[in-house]
């Protein structure tokens, strides 16, 4: 009998606790899986969050946004217009084309123009892809109750840190526009720069870029590509400006008429007054660090780092080489034979 009612007593006690489990994952959301707002604040870029990013461009025109978490800061504010920042997909050529792709003609037709964060390590195959089936909403019945069961680990972790921080707060919220938002834009932070960095490529992404520029052709939507800036100590311990060239010379190739090369600003990427860079991390711009390089050198249509063609690129990156004092792990390796200048 003691044993019957011990197994009876667990049945019960294990039902009551992931019923309380469930009702607090469909309170807490954690991964935006549930169309209420009872924790109103989101705190991470999930793959659902992307849905209703699609569902949004359904209903009204915005200006898209695609990178890394270089690009996550870029908001409403940074470009005075109405912005969906798809950074959740993270900016591997073949995640942003899936997402376009996945696209109707309405919602195509309600994009303004997009901008394009090609960051140095989306262009391999090591990048985060995504699935066309990743962006079409289910709304059944069936489906609702897969999302209320299926959690995992990780959804735990995220239960509890969406409840910490909207009890004690956070350094930051992702916004229903999908873009961060700092409590703190004026952080300037000494950096670390013993973390690197992948820049690995391969042909099949480089194709995707294409896919993706004819796309916007087809479709007469402005695309405006441009890289990350950095520090200019973390430059040039951590770049190989060889593959740099290499890089951009084969995308240049694909038919793209030109980018804005903002690898180094030299009033951005080297040490202010108060001897600190304008930068969170190594290679992170605060954001309004962030919004001066967007409104003087991408949204004015600035020319000065906007580069066409070959030859533009090596002269840009010897410049580079120049100004920081070499790059200390790559020898540049100078085709057009460049002669390097005195800045003194």
């Amino acid at each position: 009998m003691k044993f019957k009612y011990w197994i009876k007593s667990t049945i019960k006690l294990s039902t009551l606790l992931l019923t309380i489990l469930l009702i607090i994952n469909y309170i807490v959301n954690p991964n935006m899986k549930f169309d209420h707002e009872y924790l109103k604040n989101n705190y991470f870029s999930t793959t659902e969050y992307a849905k209703k990013l699609k569902i949004k461009l359904s209903d009204d025109k915005y200006t898209l946004i695609f990178g890394t978490s270089r690009s996550a800061l870029v908001s409403n504010d940074t470009l005075n217009s109405e912005v969906l920042n798809i950074g959740v997909i993270y900016g591997s050529p073949h995640s942003v084309y899936t997402f376009l792709s996945s696209l109707t003609k309405k919602e195509i037709s309600n994009i303004k123009e997009i901008y394009y964060l090609v960051d140095l390590h989306t262009l391999n195959s090591n990048s985060k892809f995504v699935k066309n089936d990743d962006f079409m909403s289910d709304d059944s019945f069936v489906q609702s109750i897969k999302n209320l069961i299926s959690i995992n680990f990780q959804d735990l972790y995220r239960i509890y840190l969406k409840l910490k921080f909207t009890l004690f707060g956070s350094e930051y919220i992702v916004h229903e526009n999908g873009y961060s938002v700092k409590k703190d834009s004026d952080i300037m932070a000494l950096p670390k720069f013993n973390v690197s960095t992948d820049q690995k490529y391969d042909d099949l992404a480089l194709e995707k870029l294409k896919i993706i520029n004819d796309f916007c052709i087809k479709n007469n939507l402005k695309i405006t590509y441009y890289t990350a800036t950095f520090i200019d100590e973390w430059l040039s311990k951590q770049i190989d400006p060889n593959i740099i060239i290499e890089r951009w010379s084969k995308i240049l190739d694909l038919g793209i008429k030109g980018f804005y090369g903002l690898w180094y600003i030299p009033e951005v990427s080297s040490i202010n007054k108060e001897g600190k860079y304008n930068f969170s991390d190594y290679s992170h711009m605060n954001y309004n660090t962030l919004k001066y390089v967007y409104e003087n050198y991408i949204l004015n249509e600035n020319k000065k780092y906007y580069i066409v063609n070959k030859e533009e690129l090596i002269k840009t990156i010897t410049d580079i080489d120049n100004k920081i004092g070499g790059f200390e792990k790559y020898n540049l390796i100078n085709p057009y034979n460049i002669q390097k200048v005195n800045n003194e």
